[in-house]
């Protein structure tokens, strides 16, 4: 749901649904992106001869994917289990902060 102020100051809610119909996944190893285009025209201004105005034009990227978490199992993409790896310790190295080291933070991936 998206809402936008119409020419005489009120408010007008849009919504739109789309089935794309056996969709690429996107996974970590295929970052399929989707190019989706959404066009606001105003057609009361339009005629028979006359195109309607554009109001707005936004392009966005996006992944299609099915995500799951369960408390005993973990974490699942697409409906296959996905190992997260990560790891927290902002307060490990309180001295430096958020200026930690890349080789620091590359060492402890590669540990766990």
């Amino acid at each position: 749901l998206s809402d936008f102020q119409t020419s005489n100051g009120g408010v007008a809610t849009v919504s739109e649904r789309l089935q794309i119909t056996d969709p690429y996944m996107w996974t970590s190893a295929t970052p399929y992106l989707y190019k989706v285009d959404v066009v606001l025209q105003d057609c009361q201004m339009a005629s028979s001869v006359a195109e309607p105005q554009e109001l707005d034009r936004v392009s966005v990227r996006h992944g299609i994917r099915k995500i799951h978490f369960d408390p005993n199992h973990g974490f699942y993409l697409n409906d296959q289990k996905f190992k997260i790896r990560g790891f927290c310790d902002h307060d490990t190295f309180a001295v430096v902060g958020m200026a930690l080291p890349d080789r620091i933070n590359l060492f402890r991936a590669q540990a766990s």
